[in-house]
């Protein structure tokens, strides 16, 4: 049986934040038997331009046959290989909290480079979606919605 290897690289998350960690436990574990699915937590917070550039440095040592950058470290795909990166966006909430120069940088390293770097993109709804087209424009990339699944618990 051929095996497909996965590595999912998850943020590192504040205390109380842990709602992309439960998605993407669930999802490893109703993989098919035929993925072997590994997972890495960045080991320092996303905060701060070294800080960044050090868990990027780190992700791309840690890559597998597929690359699933699960959100909010969307920054990590920078130093990926492109053809076996796929990046999932749950929100652009943030951009509406910024103006000016900071939303147009943070749209930059956020979205439309990280995207650059990506074979696959996946948003969890329609709306999210459209409003990425909307921000960004035509993308070079698929961008496949794939719902988040129900989880036990909630």
């Amino acid at each position: 049986m051929l095996r497909i290897s996965v590595c999912m690289f998850l943020r590192r998350s504040l205390p109380g934040y842990f709602s992309v960690e439960r998605l993407f436990e669930s999802v490893r574990s109703h993989l098919p038997a035929d993925i072997s699915c590994t997972t890495h937590v960045c080991s320092r917070l996303g905060v701060g331009i070294l800080p960044r550039v050090w868990i990027a440095i780190e992700a791309a040592f840690r890559q597998s046959q597929v690359n699933h950058v699960t959100g909010d470290v969307n920054f990590l795909t920078m130093l990926m290989r492109r053809k076996a990166t796929i990046l999932t966006v749950h929100d652009l909430v943030t951009l509406d909290r910024l103006k000016g120069f900071r939303r147009w940088l943070f749209r930059l390293l956020w979205f439309r480079l990280p995207i650059s770097r990506t074979h696959v993109v996946t948003v969890v709804s329609a709306a999210t979606r459209d409003r990425l087209l909307q921000e960004l424009g035509p993308i070079r990339r698929e961008v496949r919605v794939i719902h988040n699944p129900l989880m036990d618990g909630y």
